[in-house]
């Protein structure tokens, strides 16, 4: 922590947090989803990216999960992932399993296990009701 201006990096976040008592969760679709996407962006259509992102976007204002906020959304986040409007997006990304892979351990990384195992449910139930 800088003396000078009581700034903290959290380097884990890559956002300065003031003091050591203010943490948040990171915000799903700045710094888990969007990044995401732009490390597979040679895998996916650019329509696609951009649908995705508007999708995930106006639900982040449905269900309320950012982080910016809501320093802890992970209640929200439960409801989105269990929504019709996220099933949607994994319709789109069903086909790109590394993304969606890297989807669920970044959730798992910084969520838990409990939000990782829905998004695997969810693609499981999608996959198996086009089959």
């Amino acid at each position: 922590m800088s003396e000078e201006s009581g700034l903290d990096l959290n380097r884990d976040e890559r956002r300065p947090v003031w003091g050591t008592t203010m943490t948040r969760k990171p915000d799903f679709l700045r710094q888990i989803f969007n990044v995401i996407l732009a490390k597979h962006q040679d895998e996916l259509e650019p329509r696609n990216v951009s649908e995705l992102r508007k999708m995930v976007w106006v639900a982040e204002n449905k269900f309320k999960f950012s982080s910016f906020e809501n320093p802890d959304p992970t209640e929200n986040l439960k409801k989105f992932f269990e929504s019709k409007e996220f099933g949607e997006v994994l319709r789109l990304l069903k086909q790109h399993e590394r993304v969606v892979e890297d989807l669920i351990e970044e959730i798992k990384k910084y969520y838990g296990e409990e939000l990782a195992s829905i998004i695997k449910r969810r693609l499981e139930e999608i996959k198996s009701m086009e089959e």
